[in-house]
């Protein structure tokens, strides 16, 4: 598979599971909606301010796992990457058809205070259980 048919994969998972570490170095979860994800990086959106969005900030270095299971049966991506901001112009594509955004930010206030963040750079694997299927992949964006 190419790594566009990787990112479309895990942009129609959605939520995901994001890891970061704290200012102890300890390891930090959270799910996060994968907004969009192709050949440019994988773009989701957080609040400044928060836990995840200063950690971030300390430690560029995230780690995402999501798994679907569907008509495709079981497929599971994990990616190993590093994170930056990105302009708010990237805002607006990655809102366009998320279903969480208006219950994590109801007011439109807040919406308009998040940051878009790009993982600009990484590495993953792909695991389909029902192909018994186990892929790599890597990508890097300018």
């Amino acid at each position: 598979m190419a790594l566009q048919d990787y990112m479309t994969i895990l942009e129609n998972m959605g939520a995901a599971v994001f890891a970061t570490v704290d200012s102890e170095g300890k390891p930090r979860t959270r799910f996060a909606n994968v907004g969009v994800a192709n050949e440019n990086g994988i773009f989701f959106m957080t609040k400044p301010g928060n836990e995840f969005y200063t950690q971030l900030q300390a430690n560029e270095h995230v780690s995402i796992s999501a798994m679907s299971n569907d008509e495709n049966g079981i497929q599971a991506i994990t990616v190993d990457g590093k994170v930056r901001e990105v302009n708010q112009s990237y805002l607006e594509d990655i809102l366009k058809d998320n279903p969480y955004v208006k219950d994590v930010y109801p007011d439109e206030e807040d919406r308009k205070s998040v940051v878009a963040l790009q993982v600009y750079e990484g590495s993953g694997f792909y695991m389909n259980l029902k192909e018994h299927k186990n892929d790599t992949f890597e990508f890097s964006a300018e």
